[in-house]
């Protein structure tokens, strides 16, 4: 196979230096010297000198002298001998041992760097990417590659990852990490538990009115896992409850569906007496008669009043001189004909809760002696 090489006008003179493997040819018409890599049979190099006819190499110091027609002149070229064969591998540069959680049943994935440093070619950084070799202006080029490549998906367990790099001589330098991946911690144990709730002792409130009592409390409740929960109860704090007993329900539901109930009673009662009060006595012709006097008169008459703030007056009865009570009267309530002495008279009101109040009232009937009367 021929091949071609250009170089200046009128090569007359060549010349071959063994110490760099270069070929020195002399161009008589353009004054210069071209020289050619045997390696690669290309010109690498053009130098002026004179008007080139004659080549020589001296081995004792590596130069070419060169011979110029009619300028009586001999152009020395200096050369460097060619630099020994490359024989070292690039150096490299691995991540430390990686240890990542898992993300998913099939592992998780890893990025990483590797870098290349070679005594030639200089350096080269194979990127996260996995692909991209970034690399300087030095020397030839070098090539990384790791298996398994960065950006991979890394199964459950120690994957050791090889990485190689190799320069433009064809050395190879390897080096290897661990990739580890762990497996997803396992779920936490299902909740079955429901909240704790608490709520007041029995509550036991005196009625103020007749409809019952304003009755406030506190409830909470505490989960193990969601903390402070939310309680809904069927009556509210603050709320009127009846005179009776009622069952205050309250539940907490916490995240995981788990429902506690708890219960407690109020009970609102009426242990209050009703307010009796005998307010007049007066005998047949209106003169009124007081407390503990006398009086001539065999009749009395005698108003008397009962009230109840909460459930009311159910019934009244009355009694005169330790009889048994009627079972209901009414005010005024009239006695006559009364025997000479001493006479008590007792009002009773007993309320629809069952409460009973009483008023007495003592005068003494003697015809026989006036009375002062005064009023009650």
């Amino acid at each position: 196979m021929v091949k071609t090489i250009n170089v200046g006008h009128q090569p007359l003179a060549l010349e071959y230096n063994p110490s760099n493997e270069n070929i020195y040819v002399g161009n008589e018409n353009s004054g210069d010297v071209s020289i050619i890599k045997s390696s690669s049979n290309t010109v690498v190099d053009t130098i002026d000198v004179g008007m080139p006819v004659a080549l020589e190499y001296n081995p004792s110091n590596n130069d070419i002298y060169v011979a110029n027609l009619f300028r009586n002149t001999v152009s020395v070229i200096a050369t460097t001998p060619a630099p020994a064969d490359d024989t070292t591998p690039p150096v490299l540069t691995v991540p430390d041992d990686i240890t990542e959680e898992a993300t998913s049943p099939e592992g998780a994935q890893v990025t990483y760097t590797v870098t290349a440093e070679d005594n030639v070619d200089g350096n080269a950084t194979l990127e996260a990417d996995g692909t991209t070799i970034t690399q300087d202006n030095i020397g030839g080029n070098i090539t990384i590659s790791c298996d398994p490549p960065s950006g991979s998906v890394f199964p459950i367990g120690d994957t050791e990852v090889e990485c190689s790099a190799t320069d433009e001589a064809g050395n190879t330098g390897t080096e290897s990490f661990t990739v580890t991946v762990n497996a997803p911690p396992p779920p936490p144990p299902a909740d079955t538990t429901p909240p704790f709730i608490t709520v007041p002792q029995d509550i036991t409130k005196e009625a103020t009115g007749p409809n019952g009592a304003q009755v406030s409390f506190e409830v909470s409740a505490q989960d193990d896992v969601d903390g402070p929960t939310d309680v809904d109860c069927d009556h509210n704090s603050g709320d009127t409850f009846p005179i009776d007993e009622t069952l205050v329900t309250c539940t907490a539901e916490d995240l995981a569906g788990n429902r506690a109930e708890e219960s407690f009673t109020v009970t609102v009662q009426d242990t209050t007496a009703p307010d009796v009060e005998i307010t007049k006595a007066v005998d047949k012709k209106g003169v009124a008669i007081a407390e503990g006097s006398t009086t001539k008169s065999h009749y009395v008459q005698i108003t008397f009043e009962a009230t109840d703030a909460t459930v009311g007056i159910d019934k009244t009865q009355c009694s005169l001189d330790g009889q048994a009570f009627t079972s209901s009267c009414t005010s005024p309530i009239v006695y006559d004909k009364l025997k000479k002495g001493t006479h008590n008279f007792t009002v009773r009101a007993t309320d629809a809760a069952g409460n009973t109040g009483e008023d007495q009232f003592t005068w003494t009937v003697n015809p026989a002696e006036a009375a002062k009367v005064k009023p009650r």
